[in-house]
């Protein structure tokens, strides 16, 4: 995914600190709701790059249940732009 490079940058290059808080910025700037699932996912990868405390940053009131019927986080952004109705 094209949009994901930059962070994949950096953390190729060493900087995962800066990469969670990257993704931890644009989902608060955004408002974009993280599924509890995904925000286990990234918690699991923040772990493993030994930068988990960036992820203290994230509102909390973003997370939202992992449902089956919880609109995906990539809809919800497309509505907000309009390019979906």
């Amino acid at each position: 995914m094209p949009a994901l490079d930059s962070v994949r940058s950096l953390v190729a290059n060493d900087e995962a600190e800066i990469a969670i808080g990257y993704l931890i910025n644009t989902v608060n700037s955004f408002r974009l709701a993280l599924r509890q699932d995904e925000y286990d996912r990234l918690t699991s990868a923040a772990v493993q790059l030994n930068c988990a405390d960036g992820l203290t940053d994230v509102d909390r009131r973003l997370i939202v249940p992992a449902s089956d019927d919880a609109r995906p986080p990539s809809e919800e952004l497309l509505e907000r732009i309009g390019a979906r109705s």
